[in-house]
């Protein structure tokens, strides 16, 4: 097994080229099932005798298109999901100019939903960006083909997202009514996820700031503090700690404004948080974070390197056979089969031209609209348990105990809802560090996984984030090479790839004690990654243990803040890297010492400065005295 810090002689095992293969495999199946159904019909029609003959060619051509058509539709739909998710994942990852390529890539007919994403994630570039006009003008017309979000839909959930967004460049930009609007629209809406219900809130945080209203702002960030530390950003978040620091100052100094605010939006990197916020809060810049004090160094140690009989371990694990397969294709030639035979065993054979029944042409309908209204009625299943998944992943974010509502929704027919319900488990025991736990609910959730068409939607996202979930609590429990293989089997196109390498990475080196190789890692990471609340408070606590001097005395005093008052993340960190603890502590201590003795020595400087002028003075009255 590589060692967690030492360097690997050979390159880090590539990932799987695609998570959307399986899918586009699947829809062409479904394509070639429908084919395949269509000519056999034919052939039949041609061969056998009697009317029973239009029957069988009517109900085959209607099943052949119904497959046909789904197919097409799939490939349609999915065709621009893997530029999508590659493109995600630049964006969070701070190389805006190569995700805004990817993005240009695309065609500008595209499907409702494909726009809709492309508008998405542009506004989140021009926001990360800070130019708030460009963001609310591209979330206008993201809203304008979603629509309000009140009726529930496949676009219902971006619409909230869109809305969550616009409330608080709004509020920054000054529009209180609008804000206002679009916060009461996020609260009507009918999937309003937790990022949406988050930026809601810090809107209302902004409109609370902007109106001087100290004692609203405190009793709001007070009430939502779980809500906006979960389902905000690294940035986002920055913004609510600087409206804190700023309610720990005077009254009289609370709004400031800088004296110049950088206007250079375009460009490949992000800008420094500090930076960001003077762009889009210049009254919090004052209280922005300051940036490291030196800026990436060396590259740190070379990626860890899983086995190789953990790599086949763990390959063979997530590509195990599903239980159903070829079942659609034999379902299909089995029922069409026995079709055949009945027509052909009992179809009476009339002299003369064989005429069209009636049933014939009213089978031509009835079949697909059967077909496609099952279709439909299971899809309107599926979004409605999205929606309560969703709802039940908000009320998480405000701390409540769900498990009971979970129990109930796992018990689904079906299955990629069920594999969900097993990764918000997950979610939910890693935060109260039961990291057995949290490992037992990733593996549940591959396990839910049963059929090929299950697998095959699970493999962009859902299957690649329950193994980025397992190498997560992996690494926690210590167990590096098992961890580092399933990175390894991690799809390029990932939409939480680099995120992923990093905290799994991040969290191995700290939990076997490794510090100062964890130190390197976050020296010559961005600081801007996209990084959830935990992850960045270990990050910031390796910055702050390994280098107390650039962090400073108000990001020591942040740190112990957080740590006391989130018993959380405390418990995680004493389970997993108790070390980390003991460094911070030590380093905090020292540093603490360390200013107070330098505000000892500027006292007594000034004290003898002090006592040398007023010696001068007497001097001088004793001289003026003689003379």
């Amino acid at each position: 097994m590589a060692s967690p810090t030492g360097r690997a002689g050979s390159p880090a095992a590539e990932p799987q080229q695609s998570g959307f293969s399986a899918l586009r495999r699947r829809h062409e199946r479904v394509i070639l099932t429908g084919i395949s159904v269509g000519l056999s019909g034919l052939v039949f029609a041609i061969f056998a005798r009697g009317a029973g003959k239009w029957t069988a060619l009517v109900l085959a051509l209607s099943a052949a298109a119904y497959f046909v058509a789904t197919g097409l539709r799939g490939l349609r739909r999915s065709s621009a999901s893997p530029v999508l998710s590659a493109s995600l994942n630049l964006v969070q990852s701070g190389k805006l100019a190569a995700a805004e390529a990817l993005l240009a890539t695309l065609k500008d007919d595209a499907a409702a939903q494909t726009a809709v994403a492309v508008g998405m994630q542009r506004a989140a570039i021009a926001m990360k960006r800070g130019d708030l006009a460009a963001a609310k003008d591209l979330l206008d017309r993201v809203l304008a083909r979603t629509g309000s979000g009140r009726e529930p839909g496949p676009l219902a959930a971006i619409a909230a997202q869109a809305l969550g967004l616009r409330a608080w460049a709004r509020a920054a930009s000054g529009d209180v009514v609008g804000a206002v609007a679009d916060v009461e629209a996020v609260r009507a809406a009918a999937e309003p996820a937790p990022t949406a219900t988050a930026h809601a809130s810090l809107a209302e945080a902004f409109l609370a700031q902007r109106r001087a209203d100290r004692a609203a702002l405190a009793a709001h960030l007070r009430h939502d503090r779980r809500l906006l530390m979960y389902g905000l950003d690294v940035r986002e978040r920055a913004l609510v700690r600087a409206m804190q620091r700023l309610l720990g100052t005077p009254a009289t100094s609370i709004y400031r404004t800088p004296a110049s605010v950088e206007k250079t939006i375009a460009g490949e990197a992000e800008p420094p948080i500090a930076e960001w916020i003077a762009r889009v809060a210049p009254d919090l810049v004052a209280f922005a974070p300051r940036p490291p004090a030196a800026p990436p160094g060396a590259p740190p140690d070379a990626p860890i390197e899983p086995s190789a009989a953990m790599l086949a371990r763990v390959r063979a694990r997530s590509q195990a056979a599903s239980s159903d397969s070829g079942a659609l294709a034999f379902a299909v030639w089995g029922g069409l089969a026995t079709l055949f035979a009945v027509v052909y065993k009992l179809a009476p054979v009339p002299p003369g031209p064989v005429p069209i029944h009636p049933w014939i042409a009213l089978a031509a309908m009835v079949v697909p609209a059967l077909l496609y209204g099952a279709s439909e009625a299971f899809e309107r299943q599926r979004r409605m348990q999205v929606s309560q998944l969703q709802s039940l992943a908000a009320r998480a974010a405000f701390g409540e105990d769900i498990d009971a509502d979970l129990g109930a929704l796992a018990d689904t027919e079906q299955e990629t809802i069920a594999a969900q319900v097993e990764l918000l488990r997950a979610s939910i025991a890693d935060r109260r560090a039961l990291l057995g736990e949290a490992l037992a609910h990733a593996d549940a959730a591959r396990e839910r996984l049963l059929s090929d068409a299950s697998r095959a939607s699970a493999a962009p996202f859902l299957a690649p984030a329950a193994g980025a979930s397992r190498a997560y609590s992996l690494a926690a429990l210590r167990r590096v090479d098992e961890a580092a293989a399933e990175v390894a089997q991690l799809p390029a196109d990932y939409v939480y790839l680099d995120r992923t390498r990093f905290v799994v990475r991040l969290v191995s080196l700290v939990a076997t004690g490794d510090i100062e190789a964890a130190g390197r890692l976050v020296d010559a990471t961005p600081q801007e990654i996209s990084l959830g609340p935990r992850d960045e408070l270990v990050r910031d606590l390796v910055r702050a243990a390994t280098s107390p001097g650039g962090a400073g005395v108000a990001e020591l005093a942040r740190l112990r803040e957080e740590l006391r008052d989130d018993a959380e993340q405390r418990l995680w960190i004493e389970r997993v890297a108790p070390s980390l603890l003991s460094r911070f502590e030590h380093a905090t201590a020292m540093e603490t010492a360390q200013s107070e003795a330098s505000q000892d020595d500027l006292a007594d400087i000034e004290s003898l400065a002090e006592l040398e002028a007023l010696l001068a003075e007497s001097a001088s009255l004793a001289a003026a005295r003689k003379a």
